[in-house]
């Protein structure tokens, strides 16, 4: 097996192609980093010279591709200094004209100055040597030029002599790169003595060795959009599918399990192919808690583009009124939306379309949405609408059979990416960026497996490995630092919440139990919360929360109330703390959710007295409020509190009643008592007449 050294070593050959004058090494894609001493001699140059050769350099891969021969440029020049004062001189840049065999690999730069002692090896060309040999040694410390010294304390052997300079030398210990060869001492050959340019001069002296761009190729726990459609990889095949179903079918439905990426691949993959088309009118929005009014305010901007966000916001109100009350229908928006686009089709994402049945409880309104959908989708031509759906929720989407009738000829499934789609979206997006050390990749693959919901962890590890990078390179070491994929979130979710006051601690808690919705024979799932749900005094903590990544903000455009929900469901499932949280507080967030929607209900219903809490259900309602208050946002505080008011008044009006029973019953009892003593009396007097 071929060492990342012989995978990155090139040997040099003099202009005609003929004689090995020295060694240089891949860096970065299809750039070599050699000495400048070495190409000056290939091309018959001065070493001095001040000007960039112009002749190319003939050179190849003796450890992967001996005698192919291949071409590169001179694309950096540092000449020599004849007083050997300077740190950054003699060193050259070679960009490949030709492509790299496939074996061929970067070698990984390492900078610093812990290098002393630390043993070396380095693969060089001395006379009469021209296969190439090794040479073994150990580094000592850096001179007052900058260089590091270096010395064989093996004997016999190699020293790195003439037909090592420009060879890199890889440092054992912390297994990379440390410098090149540049010099030996001709003074001490006896010592194997020799001089190295150190990877950090090499840098500071052509930052080409380093990308620049700081842009991260990664989405972390987010979908990709449509701007990152440049890096987004490992799907071609599902995308041809869904260009396809979209340019042949009206209704496509993207289901797959969380995490599969399915938001991705409309908006990163589907969404920037159809731009290309020019044809194309494209909306997306989320269900939320009130599906048309998001409808309506999408199709707002489609018809009244000019008018500004706060007066769309009103005419979004008006619309979703019309719908409701059957004044206008969706099919008549989307007909006048294609008569203001004359030529273009319209498409209609809406993602996350499970917010229907996590979101909106309302159940008449749920199939008045879809049974609006499936009439524009039928009767519109030049129309389309994508919904991505998460798996577990088919069963309700199939419970109301229209839709359900629908489904299987609009049906995209989405599975869990293979391992060559995975190895794609791990390195595709760097290409040109950065390189990954060898093995790492597989690494990876054998800790993220095939599992659905591994993509989002995947994604947000990638993210900590470039924000980690070193030099350029995605590391093992980083790798070991963030904890591997299944960890990363869990354990930045946790090195997080240890940097919080103890108090800051506890009210954490109390917001992120607010942002998860308990299963029942399901799994537990997060929610959007508002401002006032998590309560206001809290809101500071949830942006510094936002601000480490672990929720996100937001705002309920029907009401205009800011919103908060975890970054993704990844959290809810790795992070034992907060899954610990859930089970500990399991029953009172069961009863939020249904008192939640009891709310709902008396408020829709214009806050009819029968539609308040009572029974058993108000007794639960009284308790948990007199324990945890702090919890319950102030319109459910108050809806509780009508409901004991209600019931209260109900209390009292029945004891008057029984008071008043109990007085004419009393009553009675008197009257019959009195009755009862004078007719004694009475009997009494008869007997003593008689006798």
């Amino acid at each position: 097996m071929l060492t990342p050294l012989e995978r990155a070593v090139v040997r040099i050959y003099s202009k005609r192609g003929g004689v090995v004058i020295g060694a240089g090494f891949l860096v970065f894609q299809r750039y070599i980093l050699t000495c400048t001493h070495v190409v000056a001699d290939a091309l018959g140059v001065e070493r001095i010279a001040t000007e960039i050769p112009t002749d190319e350099v003939i050179l190849d891969f003796p450890g992967v591709a001996p005698r192919q021969k291949l071409r590169a440029r001179v694309v950096f020049w540092q000449p020599v200094d004849p007083s050997k004062e300077k740190e950054e001189e003699d060193i050259t840049g070679l960009e490949l004209i030709d492509s790299p065999p496939d074996e061929a690999q970067p070698a990984r730069l390492v900078a610093g100055d812990n290098f002393s002692e630390h043993e070396f090896e380095a693969f060089g060309f001395p006379a009469g040597n021209h296969n190439g040999t090794w040479a073994f040694g150990v580094l000592r410390k850096r001179i007052a030029n900058g260089r590091i010294q270096i010395e064989d304390v093996k004997q016999p052997g190699y020293r790195l002599e003439p037909g090592f300079s420009g060879t890199p030398v890889w440092d054992k210990k912390l297994e990379g790169v440390v410098g090149i060869a540049v010099s030996a001492d001709p003074k001490r050959p006896e010592a194997k003595v020799a001089f190295i340019i150190p990877t950090d001069v090499l840098i500071k002296a052509w930052d080409q060795l380093i990308p620049q761009r700081n842009i991260c190729p990664y989405q972390s726990l987010s979908a990709f959009q449509e701007e990152d459609a440049q890096f987004f990889f490992g799907r071609d095949r599902f995308k041809a599918q869904l260009l396809e179903a979209v340019e042949t079918k009206q209704l496509v439905t993207v289901i797959g399990p969380s995490g599969s990426g399915k938001s991705s691949l409309v908006f990163a993959g589907l969404i920037p192919s159809l731009i290309k088309q020019g044809n194309w009118l494209i909306s997306d929005f989320r269900p939320k808690s009130d599906p048309f009014f998001e409808l309506s305010a999408t199709s707002v901007c489609l018809l009244e583009p000019e008018i500004k966000e706060p007066e769309q916001l009103i005419h979004a109100g008006r619309l979703k009124q019309e719908f409701q009350e059957g004044r206008l229908s969706v099919q008549q928006v989307v007909e006048r939306i294609l008569e203001k686009n004359p030529g273009k089709k319209l498409l209609l994402v809406v993602d996350q379309f499970e917010e229907l049945y996590t979101l909106c409880k309302d159940e008449k309104q749920q199939q008045s949405f879809l049974d609006q959908l499936l009439s524009v989708v039928r009767c519109t031509p030049n129309f389309a609408v994508v919904l991505t759906l998460r798996a577990d929720f088919l069963e309700y989407a199939l419970s109301y059979r229209p839709f359900a009738d629908a489904i299987p000829e609009a049906d995209q499934m989405l599975g869990p990416m293979n391992l060559e789609e995975l190895r794609e979206a791990i390195e595709k997006p760097i290409e040109n960026l950065a390189m990954i050390e060898s093995g790492l990749t597989e690494r990876i693959l054998e800790d993220v497996k095939q599992e659905p919901g591994n993509l989002p962890l995947l994604e947000f590890t990638l993210t900590l490995l470039w924000e980690k990078k070193e030099y350029g390179w995605l590391t093992h070491r980083a790798y070991d630092e963030v904890g591997g994929v299944e960890k990363a979130l869990a354990k930045y979710a946790e090195e997080q919440y240890q940097k919080l006051s103890e108090e800051d601690q506890q009210c954490t808690k109390r917001v992120l139990i607010q942002l998860v919705r308990p299963g029942e024979e399901t799994q537990d799932t997060r929610r959007l919360a508002t401002r006032s749900e998590v309560g206001h005094d809290n809101w500071d903590l949830v942006k510094r929360l936002a601000d480490d990544r672990l929720v996100v903000t937001g705002r309920d455009d029907a009401t205009g109330e800011e919103t908060v929900e975890v970054v993704h469901e990844a959290l809810i499932r790795e992070w034992d703390r907060l899954q610990k949280w859930i089970d500990t507080e399991r029953s009172f967030r069961l009863w939020q959710e249904r008192a939640r929607i009891a709310y709902r209900k008396w408020r829709d219903a214009n806050q009819r007295e029968d539609a308040l809490l009572h029974g058993i259900h108000l007794a639960e309602a009284e308790g948990w409020l007199q324990r945890r208050t702090e919890e319950i946002s102030p319109r459910q505080q108050d809806f509780i509190k009508q409901s004991i008011k209600l019931r209260d008044r109900r209390r009292w009006r029945t004891i008057y009643v029984l008071v008043g029973a109990l007085a004419i019953v009393s009553g009675l009892g008197i009257i019959a008592l009195l009755s009862r003593q004078t007719a004694v009396a009475a009997l009494g007097n008869q007997i003593n007449a008689l006798s």
